[in-house]
């Protein structure tokens, strides 16, 4: 018998009660590695997380998950920089208030 193996799952967001967006990698029965970043709906009728057709599963390799890595890791600095500059204004903008 041959399956697909889930190895690692992860809730990344909730768009409401009904949907959500998952991380997922998996192994194939012929040995290849893949990652997904896909859709599921919850089936009230099955009670459970389905995946949907929405999403993007790539090869899991050294080279696509050095690309992901940097990526996630340019993303936190820009979100990190944000996050500074936004308190930074908001402390200049009390002191030149007051």
């Amino acid at each position: 018998m041959s399956y697909i193996k889930q190895l690692y799952a992860r809730d990344i967001y909730f768009s409401d009660h009904k949907n959500k967006i998952v991380f997922s990698v998996f192994k194939l029965p012929h040995g290849a590695y893949y990652m997904r970043l896909g859709k599921h709906f919850y089936s009230s009728f099955d009670e459970e997380w389905i995946p949907t057709k929405e999403g993007v599963t790539i090869p899991l390799n050294i080279y696509t998950s050095t690309c992901l890595f940097d990526s996630l890791v340019d993303l936190l600095a820009v979100e990190e920089v944000k996050s500074y500059l936004g308190r930074a204004v908001n402390v200049s903008d009390e002191t030149t208030s007051a």
